[in-house]
């Protein structure tokens, strides 16, 4: 594979897609994409903002996973900040970078949560160009809650 992007919110999950392209894509470019996510009309969607702006935590992200900054030996690290809907502009850049593989994560909503909230991942595989790894955090079990006491017998 020649090259990998990886949609990242700064999660554990980005973290874990950039791991996985890192892998699939060794010698290749990765490009890192953050949207943010504002209302219609705030911004012109699409807009490209300065990356500077996250410097932060796009550092954060590469030194979780091996890199403490894109200018470190191995794939070349690209950032790019947008504003507009997370699902248009993942498969917008996707679309216009002819990327062999597209990392992201999942938040694993179910039910309501995911009826209000929506889910990018399940709004952009369809529309992806190109391979596509979709990974997530595992939910974990339910947590146990004490209840009344009981005593032997009862």
């Amino acid at each position: 594979l020649d090259g990998g992007f990886v949609p990242v919110d700064f999660s554990d999950r980005s973290r874990l897609s950039l791991d996985g392209v890192r892998m699939l894509v060794p010698e290749g470019d990765i490009h890192l994409l953050h949207v943010l996510d504002v209302p219609a009309g705030a911004v012109r969607s699409g807009m490209e903002l300065d990356p500077a702006d996250f410097t932060g935590e796009f550092g954060e992200l590469l030194a979780g996973t091996g890199g403490a900054h894109p200018a470190i030996a191995g794939p070349a690290v690209e950032t790019i900040v947008r504003a507009g809907s997370p699902g248009r502009q993942i498969v917008g850049l996707a679309r216009e970078g002819r990327y062999d593989l597209v990392a992201m994560g999942s938040a694993r909503r179910g039910g309501l949560s995911r009826a209000l909230l929506g889910s990018t991942a399940a709004e952009v595989i369809d529309l992806l160009p190109c391979d596509v790894l979709i990974g997530g955090t595992s939910p974990g079990p339910e947590p146990i809650r004490p209840g009344p006491a009981r005593h032997a017998g009862e």
